[in-house]
């Protein structure tokens, strides 16, 4: 089941919608590769039972990777934003200036005095 969270709420895809999407899709590819098989031409149904399979496959593969890289970006988000609170308020803090005037490279910590 794939969970994003919105606004503090849940939103779900169940895997009966997900089976019911491929075996739809699977369904066309098969229908198309019998009524060629149907028609005597062996070669054209095989393959396009293959290429079937094969598209299949590779949509299966991206839409799990996709659906994991979305859980894995929002428990970053989660953690990230209640690190946040905890260190002291909602997003930045008054008086901070940002990353743009922020000392990354470390050459005089003195240049930015704290007031």
């Amino acid at each position: 089941m794939i969970r994003m969270i919105q606004g503090g709420k849940y939103l779900s895809i169940s895997k009966k919608q997900i089976f019911l999407f491929y075996a739809l899709l699977a369904a066309v590819w098969l229908w198309e590769s019998v009524g060629e098989l149907s028609r005597n031409n062996l070669a054209a149904g095989l393959l396009l039972f293959f290429f079937g399979a094969g598209f299949l496959a590779a949509l299966y593969g991206i839409q799990s990777y996709f659906s994991k890289m979305l859980r894995l970006y929002q428990s970053n988000l989660t953690k990230s934003t209640a690190k946040g609170r905890k260190a002291g308020g909602e997003g930045r803090r008054a008086g901070s200036k940002g990353l743009a005037s922020a000392n990354i490279r470390g050459k005089n910590r003195s240049e930015n005095p704290s007031t």
